[in-house]
């Protein structure tokens, strides 16, 4: 299954695969077919989120090289939670991937033990530290709407392939249908609603925040009390 996210933040079904197994060949077959539904331009600016299923690296490699490539953010928490058994870590991983700067970063990194930043390091952070992922991601670190969207899949992987993919016809057409409405209600809006909620979350912040004179015409702000 290949999903997107749109403007509004919200899981966006692209492309659906029936295959025997999940290996290199079925991926490269799925990826294929992609590229030429979507074309290879698609690609070339964004970066592909997965749990690293078995195969899929080396096919995506072959089908889109170059091809940025993202983790989970999720999937990365459990695996620290098997390897050192220590919350700390996790909450220290948690500030070490959602820095915005490498100074934010490197101040964060640095504070966790040498094992840990060596086990983070093999795993490359310009595949989930958003200091240094350079491919269009908009802030998504995990595949958690993927994965809710997955689960919602469940009677259909107990059918035969036509049932199975007349139900995915039933409910995507019933998805796009609910969504109808508000895509056609805010068609002549500026910001789309989504968008809006989320400005006026941060205005309503900012309105926390006093500007304190240093020199001349600089400031710099600071939340009041």
């Amino acid at each position: 299954m290949f999903m997107c996210i749109d403007p509004e933040g919200r899981e966006f079904p692209v492309a659906f695969g029936i295959v025997g197994n999940e290996d290199t060949r079925s991926w490269k077959w799925f990826f294929a077919r992609l590229k030429e539904a979507l074309g290879e331009g698609f690609f070339s600016e964004f970066g592909m989120m997965s749990d690293q299923q078995k195969g899929l690296l080396a096919a995506q490699e072959k089908v889109f090289p170059g091809m940025h490539t993202l983790r989970c953010a999720l999937h990365i928490i459990g695996n620290l939670k098997k390897t050192f058994h220590n919350k700390d870590v996790v909450k220290a991983f948690n500030r070490i991937r959602l820095a915005l700067s490498q100074e934010e970063y490197d101040s964060h990194f640095n504070s966790v033990d040498k094992a840990v930043q060596d086990y983070l390091d093999g795993l490359l952070p310009e595949t989930w530290a958003l200091a240094y992922i350079t491919c269009r991601n908009y802030g998504h670190t995990t595949s958690n709407l993927v994965e809710s969207y997955n689960a919602s899949l469940k009677e259909v992987r107990e059918k035969n392939i036509i049932g199975a993919l007349n139900k995915l016809i039933e409910n995507l057409t019933r998805w796009f249908y609910e969504r109808c409405p508000g895509a056609t209600e805010a068609a002549d809006e500026e910001v789309l609603p989504g968008i809006q909620s989320d400005i006026e979350v941060l205005c309503s912040e900012a309105a926390r925040y006093t500007v304190n004179p240093i020199s001349g015409n600089e400031g710099m702000g600071s939340p009041s009390a």
